[in-house]
């Protein structure tokens, strides 16, 4: 009983730890912000080596995996400094006095070996019997937990735009390196994964300059360069190896890949149309998707139908064009109504075509962007469904949150002993099996 409590108490302490600040962001500010984070990741480390012990995790390293982590750590930081190059640097936000520099560097290292750690514990721990949903489910784990819960709270997920972003620019990169981490420590231990992530976090936090990288370009170098680290960590692992901890299917894949050219150009067409349909719907090459929620502009078109408006310059818009342009209630598409002039500055008078009156508030320019071209009707209708399936989800979620707990709770609890009770596990105490 007490074995089983010890292996699931890293990635419970995990969670709540999590969750706990995440309702408590009064305990992220200043310079507690460093400290708490710090504290708890070293605390995390203890805890796995004082159940462990570190010689479990010096004999899981492969020299090849570490070597083939450092190359691959080397290349991210030398597409990221050539797209430097292409768009530009800046100076970087984090503190260049020594102390600073000191305090970032004990907080970069605290967090990232008690992450990496503690990823090594739980798959090791796992992974004997259920390989696939442990690695899935500690991947996201770390995904997730990447960024802080009051993150998740402030974005507005259920706008279709805001979610593309979101995930083209946030989860993608996150979750892809995240894959790889977890890869790494099945490989070779958190010694591998660290060998890629701590050249990569200390450039962030200790170059005086740092390149200045549409996010566009973020998605490229977050997603599509660990499945490139992924292709040179299985040309170095032997068969042994990847037969020994479970991957041999994927290694061999893999290089299958690697070796067939049709394969790697199948496997580069279906990167670079994700890519592209991220940058797409999200307006980064100046196309602009968006599903119609109201009925406003019946008959032009109606509730569901997907909108394509295109950027144009303030001078081509005319009046009848129907612009897609910011409100504080989100997008709207209206139909142009009257041009103005104020400051030399042209002035949008839109009207909804079913709307009796002209909107109460002009469009600026600024907020235009662009002119509607294509319509196609109701296939926008699954982003509506999934919109007010999430927010309901959301909403049971957060109003239920001390509930939904106790019931987990109650059901994780109930499950383990009716497991343990039909494997004659748990022994007698008090009269009762």
């Amino acid at each position: 009983m007490m074995y089983n409590f010890r292996k699931i108490m890293v990635p419970v302490i995990v969670v709540l730890y999590y969750v706990i600040i995440g309702y408590a962001p009064f305990l992220l500010k200043g310079m507690l912000s460093y400290i708490i984070p710090a504290l708890f990741w070293v605390s995390v480390l203890s805890l796995v080596l004082g159940i462990t012990g570190l010689s479990s995790f010096l004999s899981q390293v492969n020299d090849s995996v570490v070597y083939s982590s450092l190359i691959s750590a080397f290349l991210y930081l030398t597409v990221a400094f050539y797209g430097g190059m292409i768009h530009g640097f800046g100076l970087s936000p984090y503190s260049r006095s020594l102390i600073g520099m000191l305090i970032n560097t004990v907080f970069v290292l605290s967090i990232a070996i008690g992450r990496e750690f503690s990823r090594g514990f739980i798959l090791k721990t796992f992974k004997s019997k259920y390989i696939f949903l442990t690695f899935i489910l500690t991947t996201l784990l770390y995904t997730i937990t990447e960024k802080p819960f009051q993150y998740y709270l402030n974005l507005n997920l259920f706008d279709f735009a805001v979610l593309i972003k979101f995930l083209g620019s946030v989860f993608l990169p996150l979750f892809s390196r995240n894959v790889f981490l977890s890869i790494l420590v099945i490989l070779s231990g958190p010694l591998a994964s660290l060998a890629y992530l701590l050249p990569i976090e200390l450039f962030y936090w200790w170059s005086p300059i740092l390149p200045s990288l549409p996010w566009g370009f973020n998605t490229f170098l977050g997603v599509v360069l660990p499945i490139l680290s992924l292709v040179i960590t299985f040309s170095v692992t032997s068969p042994s190896l990847l037969k020994r901890v479970g991957m041999y299917q994927l290694g061999v894949s893999i290089k299958g890949i690697r070796h067939d050219l049709s394969q790697l150009k199948s496997l580069t067409t279906f990167f670079s149309l994700a890519i592209l349909t991220v940058w797409l719907s999200t307006g980064l090459l100046g196309i602009y998707p968006n599903v119609v929620y109201s009925g406003s502009m019946q008959p032009t078109f109606d509730v569901g139908d997907l909108i394509i408006a295109v950027k144009v310059p303030a001078d081509r818009i005319a009046i009848d064009d129907i612009l897609l342009f910011m409100t504080p209630h989100g997008f709207t598409a209206h139909r142009v109504v009257d041009i103005r002039i104020s400051d030399k500055t042209r002035i949008f008078i839109t009207k909804g075509d079913a709307n009796n009156a002209p909107d109460i508030e002009p469009v600026h320019y600024v907020n235009v962007k662009g002119k509607v071209v294509l319509t196609f009707p109701k296939i926008g209708w699954f982003s509506i469904y999934m919109k007010s399936l999430l927010a309901l989800m959301f909403s049971l979620f957060y109003s239920n949150f001390i509930a939904l707990t106790g019931f987990i709770a109650s059901i994780s609890l109930a499950s383990y002993l009716v497991y343990n009770y039909s494997n004659k596990k748990v022994r007698r105490w008090g009269g009762w099996r």
